[in-house]
């Protein structure tokens, strides 16, 4: 065998990397500070103020129109682009199936 197909092959380069990165784990474990548990750092802002917790309310169908939105508009832009190595009625096609999808997602008198 040459050395550079030893070099290049998966398990080296594998045995490498995971040596790189036991190495940073513990260069970065033996050269940061030790972190001393103050009250202030248990405090939920830097600046010490305290603010009472409040509930986070989510719309969770509208959080999910919102994602379904990006899935649509996420594709077409993917399907789009493929679409225009073989120009003609493909893009119009896409689009067209986009915009169908746009408006069928649309929630219908929710909002």
């Amino acid at each position: 065998m040459v050395l550079q197909d030893v070099v290049f092959s998966l398990f080296f380069v594998f045995v490498v990397s995971t040596f790189v990165v036991l190495l940073m784990f513990w260069l970065g474990g033996r050269l940061g500070g030790r972190v001393r548990k103050t009250p202030d750092r248990l405090a939920s802002y830097a600046c010490g103020e305290d603010l009472p917790p409040v509930k986070l309310q989510v719309n969770a169908e509208r959080f999910f129109v919102y994602g379904m939105f990006f899935l649509i508009l996420d594709s077409f832009a993917f399907l789009l682009l493929l679409s225009f190595a073989k120009p003609g009625i493909y893009p119009i096609l896409f689009s067209f199936i986009t915009l169908l999808a746009v408006v069928m997602t649309f929630p219908k008198g929710r909002y």
